[in-house]
């Protein structure tokens, strides 16, 4: 798999020691959310919120043919997501 042109985001806890609280990948050139996680911790305070909103600005920066569009698959392992 080549993960080249993939956009892969970190978020990082400021406050603590730095490590990381969450992080999301979009496969490209298909525009797909391929994962978006965040450190049960760390949940309900807008960090998935964020990198969500972070991928989607990146898309529209680095593919102006897919229209900011993104595709997204869900799964009911984890429904308050």
């Amino acid at each position: 798999m080549n993960l080249t042109d993939w956009g892969i985001f970190l978020a990082i806890d400021r406050s603590a020691d730095g490590r990381p609280i969450g992080g999301a990948m979009v496969a490209m050139p298909e525009c797909a959310l391929w994962d978006l996680r965040v450190c049960p911790t760390h949940r309900r305070s807008g960090v998935g919120r964020a990198l969500f909103q972070h991928a989607i600005a990146w898309i529209r920066q680095h593919e102006a043919h897919h229209e900011g569009r993104m595709m997204i698959e869900t799964q009911n392992t984890n429904v308050p997501a």
